[in-house]
């Protein structure tokens, strides 16, 4: 966990919400989700903050699962 939360730190995660839901892929989707190429990628852009981010993978995974 404090590998994941570290890593969650340089993605800019720098909100409790951002940072639980960064934390929560982790542990309930994919172990080490953040080094997938093109997950990583989208991770590291500054366009965008934290919460941002999280709420963007969010709403791609309910229509990739079809929810």
């Amino acid at each position: 966990m404090h590998t994941w939360h570290t890593r969650g730190l340089t993605y800019g995660m720098d909100t409790e919400r951002s940072m639980g839901r960064f934390l929560g892929v982790h542990l309930t989707v994919l172990p080490n989700f953040d080094k997938h190429e093109p997950l990583s990628k989208f991770l590291e852009t500054n366009v965008m903050s934290g919460d941002q981010k999280m709420t963007a993978l969010f709403v791609r995974l309910r229509e990739l699962l079809g929810s």
